[in-house]
């Protein structure tokens, strides 16, 4: 690892993998949780999203992987669509779900009262929506992770994942170790930089409003 260091291709690759996990995230926790609230509102919304939704839930992200690579070839793409496949039904299942259970009778109340839409957002369908999508969305990401890692050993040209697949290829056992180090510590350094952060901060803004 220190050697990895000295020569800067551990941040290098770092950062690589990260982009690509970052990216595929941001896409699939954004379509996710529009079609989600979508699908909750609006039953033509629902009917339409439903067999999408049933398709992304049941197909394993490894054959999502593959078919990518037969479709666009080898490539960081490959990896962003990974993530994104992880990612993006969760959130849409969550969001789905949560804006469901909204409290039907404060939902009602606020009508009744012609409280404006962004009152009504905020302190009714945030605090109701918000805990369980972020929930969702930190669980999978953390399996996104992991599966951006595999996807880039088997379909990228660079990143931690293909940097393992390398070394192995070279029959370079110490830097297969080291690599494969460096890919759990990024897994606790994003688990407790990122994700409980975001918890955390969730649940103060949550008890705020």
């Amino acid at each position: 690892m220190g050697q990895l260091a000295a020569d800067g291709t551990l941040f290098t690759e770092l950062g690589t993998t990260l982009l690509r996990v970052l990216t595929g995230a941001a896409i699939g926790v954004l379509v996710g949780v529009t079609a989600g609230t979508l699908s909750a509102l609006s039953p033509v919304a629902a009917g339409a999203l439903d067999p999408i939704r049933v398709l992304l839930t049941g197909v394993p992200p490894v054959v999502v992987v593959m078919m990518a690579m037969i479709w666009l070839g080898p490539g960081g793409t490959v990896v962003v669509l990974a993530v994104v496949a992880v990612l993006l039904p969760q959130a849409l299942v969550a969001t789905e779900d949560a804006v469901r259970r909204v409290d039907p009778e404060l939902t009602e109340m606020s009508r009744a009262f012609r409280v404006p839409w962004h009152w009504l957002v905020r302190h009714v369908g945030l605090p109701s929506v918000a805990p369980p999508v972020i929930a969702a969305v930190a669980v999978s990401l953390s399996g996104g992770l992991r599966l951006g890692l595999m996807a880039e050993v088997l379909a990228a040209p660079d990143g931690v994942g293909a940097a393992v697949s390398t070394a192995r290829g070279y029959l370079e056992t110490a830097r297969v170790f080291a690599w494969a180090g460096v890919a759990v510590l990024f897994a606790v350094v994003v688990d407790a930089l990122v994700l409980r952060p975001v918890r955390r901060r969730t649940s103060a803004w949550l008890e705020s409003v």
